[in-house]
């Protein structure tokens, strides 16, 4: 092995066939395309990759044009060679050619002109390198810089970077806008941003940026700029770290934006927000406020102050709900952060002190700028010390109007015995037998006169509890159309009006006594001439009721009659107040005391012709009816009956009921009969009338009970249930009269 280089003299000759081979094979080695041209265009030598490039061979391009190759790019490349040839030294150019594939790909391609050793032009020499990978790769690069200038053209902000050396900067054009200073003029006059800060926030802006820089992280920083116009602005500015080759913060960028009006906006909602906390705070109720998700998040002071908390936020206030109340107000104001409707309501509250007081709740929707549901404001108003008064009140009038009944009363009784007495006296001085005769008819219509009189006084002092059950409020209403047709006369027009599926809970009876009883009133208005109008609707709430989940039933009642008064409007309802000779003022009284029994409310309209009432009842969800025979739902081993009742046409219609579910029965008329039927008959159920004339039916009861304490027994009764009475035995239940099938059945079931 040598170990020194070669020299030369160390080479073997070779000829200049040996070179020319040398040189082609080092031409076709290379991938780059080489060719040489002589003056006239005409290829002189050419490599093997511009050959497979023109698709042909190296032999076959030898003294051919570009012409003949690339037709396309041939005036291009010709005109280049008569650069060169014209003197020029060299030319660099960057371009597309299509190969004989038509594939088209970039190329760098350099030219020079080739001299004859006497300096004399042979042709142009050119080299040709695919450059596409490149190009493209620029172009790519070159796309995304400009989609990042659009980019940054869009942020409506300030985009800068700057470099802890000083080394470079970068401002978009946005500070003019923001800062009012064109992009070379802040170039120029500033070193940074923190020389626009007021002098006062200067010291303040460099300690949070060189904290937020030693953590090494990003950050976002509010702070104050001075405008060119020296107006202040408010700047936030979202930073991140610049970091070098090796992970080593050498820079910060980001982006700042003018965010004045967010801060004024801030500031004045702010201020908004004190003045309403001071403004609640001063209030005489309780106030509050929910989000939208029905969390509440606001109390006033009043409130805490009641419950002695410091914050009721969340669903904490439920804990000073009394637990009787928790649910349904829970529900009430979910549900109202579904619907967007706050329907008021009453519930009792645990103050301070551990008193329950009662607390009227009602609130008004809150919304943002855009409209959007926020949840609401609401208050609380203790109304224990109101409600209190409100009995107290309440009794005085009660006081007062027991006097006027009392009054009212007398005054009845005395006219009654008023027709009586005269006659007495012509009995005691002229029985004469043709006056006698005339004398007890008179009498006998005062008797009657003071009997509807006490009856009308009973059915008020003893009104009976409602038995509820689902009503359909047309079917109810045109099953009754007949009958108050024939009250108000044949020429009395009846229009009844309702809304499809519309029900209600109520006792058909009661509910038939309310609308005969108006009925009956506006036939008398008319004097039998006229209009009477029944219309029914569905109603979401009504002042002074609390809604359930169905809202409620609006009756319309109205006539085509003088109407009424204003000077009375305000004892319609007051027992004994008639105007109307003959009238015991009992009628209207009742139907108010059966409506408020149902959970409702009844008013009149003062200010129009006619008079019209309003009737509201809850309403229900209608259900699916399936008929159904009642019939069927007798209890079986009840087959024989013994019926105790004074009453012969009462006892007889309870007999043939009895006979309807084929049950035997036997009646007697007298309280001191009853154990005998019992002993012979040997009944499985005895229905006992209360009001016997001869002994009460409760001593009877108490007779049965000494020899059969398991027998059952049904009370009927045509009023209230005496409380000392009600509290029933074994197998022994109240049934109140009139009553039918239906209710018969139920209270059988219930002792058999």
């Amino acid at each position: 092995m040598p170990t020194h280089p070669p020299n030369a003299a160390e080479f073997p000759a070779q000829s200049a066939e040996q070179r020319l081979r040398l040189q082609r094979a080092m031409l076709d080695g290379t991938p780059d395309l080489m060719w040489m041209k002589d003056r006239n265009g005409r290829f002189l030598v050419v490599n093997e990759a511009l050959a497979k490039m023109a698709n042909t061979t190296a032999d076959a391009m030898i003294g051919k044009t570009d012409h003949d190759f690339f037709p396309e790019h041939a005036s291009t490349f010709l005109a280049d060679d008569q650069v060169i040839v014209a003197g020029a030294e060299k030319i660099r150019r960057v371009q597309p050619i299509a190969d004989g594939s038509g594939e088209v790909r970039w190329y760098e391609t350099i030219k020079r002109a080739v001299f004859e050793a006497d300096g004399t032009l042979l042709g142009v020499a050119g080299v040709a390198r695919d450059v596409t990978a490149e190009h493209r790769g620029e172009e790519a690069l070159a796309h995304h810089h400009q989609r990042l200038n659009e980019l940054i053209a869009n942020v409506p902000g300030v985009v800068w970077e700057e470099y802890f050396d000083g080394s470079r900067r970068y401002v978009n054009d946005y500070v003019e806008q923001m800062l009012g200073y064109e992009h070379d003029e802040y170039m120029a006059r500033f070193s940074g941003v923190q020389e626009l800060i007021p002098e006062e926030d200067r010291a303040t802006f460099l300690a949070t940026s060189q904290a937020m820089v030693e953590q090494n992280r990003g950050w976002t920083h509010r702070f104050r700029l001075v405008h060119k116009d020296g107006h202040i602005i408010w700047c936030e500015s979202h930073c991140s770290m610049i970091r070098g080759a090796n992970g080593e913060a050498i820079g910060v960028r980001g982006v700042s934006m003018d965010v004045t009006p967010r801060v004024l906006a801030e500031d004045a909602l702010r201020r908004s927000e004190e003045s309403f906390r001071q403004l609640a705070d001063a209030a005489p109720v309780m106030i509050w406020t929910t989000n939208a998700a029905g969390e509440a998040q606001f109390q006033n002071r009043r409130i805490l102050e009641f419950a002695g908390r410091d914050h009721l936020n969340g669903n904490a206030w439920l804990s000073i709900v009394h637990p009787d109340d928790a649910q349904r107000a829970f529900g009430l104001v979910q549900n109202a952060h579904v619907t967007h409707e706050f329907v008021p309501f009453e519930f009792r509250l645990r103050r301070y002190d551990g008193e329950w007081r009662e607390v009227l709740v009602n609130a008004t929707a809150r919304r943002d700028a855009d409209g959007t549901f926020a949840g609401y404001v609401g208050t609380c108003v203790d109304l224990t010390d109101v409600r209190k008064f409100e009995r107290h009140v309440e009794q005085n009038e009660r006081l007062s109007g027991l006097g006027r009944l009392a009054a009212t009363i007398a005054h009845e009784i005395n006219n009654v015995l008023m027709s009586i007495q005269p006659y007495a006296e012509v009995i005691r001085h002229q029985p004469k037998p043709e006056m006698l005769e005339r004398v007890s008819q008179r009498i006998a219509a005062a008797v009657q006169r003071g009997g509807r009189f006490t009856h009308q006084i009973l059915r008020y002092a003893n009104a009976a509890e409602p038995r509820m059950r689902e009503l359909d409020v047309r079917e109810w209403l045109d099953a009754n159309a007949d009958e108050w047709q024939t009250l108000l006369g044949p020429r009395v027009g009846l229009r009844i009006d309702v809304d499809r599926d519309l029900c209600m809970l109520a006792d058909p009876d009661q509910l038939q006594q309310v609308f005969t009883n108006l009925a009956t009133n506006a036939a008398d208005a008319m004097r039998g001439d006229g209009t009477f109008h029944v219309s029914a609707r569905k109603e979401a709430r009504w002042v002074g009721l609390e809604a359930g989940d169905c809202g409620f039933i609006h009756f319309i009642v109205e006539d085509s009659g003088p109407g009424i008064s204003k000077d009375i409007l305000s004892r319609i309802f007051e027992p004994l107040f008639t105007t109307r000779p003959g009238g015991t003022g009992l009628g209207l009284a009742i139907v108010h005391d059966i409506v408020r029994k149902h959970g409702g409310a009844i008013s009149i309209d003062s200010d129009r012709a006619g008079a019209c009432f309003h009737v509201v009842l809850p309403a229900v969800r209608c259900s699916e009816r399936v008929t159904h025979d009642p019939l069927d739902d007798w209890p079986e081993e009840i087959q024989r009956v013994v019926i105790v009742e004074d009453e012969v046409t009462v006892a007889d219609a309870l007999q043939s009921l009895l006979e309807l579910f084929g049950v035997e029965s036997q009646v007697v008329y007298r309280g001191a009969d009853a154990l005998g039927a019992i002993a012979s008959f040997s009944p499985d159920l005895v229905i006992l009338d209360i009001g016997l004339p001869d002994i009460p039916g409760t001593q009877v009861l108490e007779q049965i009970r000494e020899t059969n304490t398991k027998l059952p027994v049904l009370l009927a009764t045509g009023h209230n249930v005496d409380p000392q009475t009600a509290a029933l035995r074994n197998r022994v239940a109240h049934i109140l009269k009139p009553f039918d099938a239906t209710a018969l059945i139920k209270a059988v079931r219930t002792v058999a």
